[in-house]
């Protein structure tokens, strides 16, 4: 419309001014901060870094981790150099360790855990429900070769003079069996293979993760 400014009223420009002003400001603070503070930082890093090395166990939440720790490269980056001893292996410790994964067709048995709901105990220890099941080493084994896998879980399950067995025919879960348990025992998982063979592969089965449901073990 005619007669009518296009530009802004002054006092809008200061307003703007003002809050751009006010935008660098914090930023500006910040740095300024660390500057004033890069030798007091530098020494918290620096204890940070020597309670790290000099460390035995590592806190993460309520999980803790045991003993001396080595990079993906078997460098030991927590611990002393006196709590382990690094030798070189051998040409036969790479065969034996292959040997097994070929004994095992390449399957191996893992497990995972949560707690009972609802809470439970058996003799003051928390129950669990644990499931395990089979576990294909970097997809080298074939869960469609399988016919069944036939848990033992001691004696103390099942109805049995020795206990029972469970065999499981269902591979879509890769053979899965969960029970309830408390404290710990030994499983004894025999495989058996559409051509008649079968494997056996044992597993010690815990609760050592329960720390990560809030729950000492």
């Amino acid at each position: 419309m005619a007669g009518i400014s296009a530009e802004k009223p002054v006092l809008s420009q200061i307003a703007e001014l003002v809050a751009a002003a006010a935008d660098l400001f914090w930023p500006l603070l910040v740095l300024l901060a660390v500057w004033l503070l890069r030798y007091r930082l530098s020494e918290l890093l620096s204890l940070a870094i020597k309670r790290i090395e000099n460390a035995t166990e590592i806190e993460w939440g309520s999980l803790k981790l045991k003993g001396t720790t080595i990079s993906t490269q078997g460098e030991v980056i927590v611990g002393s150099n006196s709590d382990v001893e690094i030798v070189d292996a051998t040409e036969a410790d790479v065969k034996k360790r292959s040997d097994i994964y070929r004994r095992q067709e390449n399957f191996m048995l893992v497990h995972t855990i949560r707690p009972a709901t609802p809470e439970a105990y058996v003799d003051n220890e928390r129950v669990f429900d644990v499931s395990i099941f089979l576990h294909s080493h970097k997809g080298r084994g074939h869960f469609n070769e399988i016919k069944a896998v036939t848990y033992f879980l001691g004696d103390y399950w099942g109805k049995g003079k020795y206990g029972s067995k469970f065999v499981i025919r269902n591979g879509n879960e890769q053979f899965a069996l969960t029970a309830q348990m408390y404290g710990s025992f030994l499983c004894v998982a025999v495989v058996e293979f559409h051509d008649g063979h079968t494997v056996e592969i044992v597993r010690y089965v815990d609760s050592e993760m329960a720390p990560v449901y809030g729950i000492s073990s």
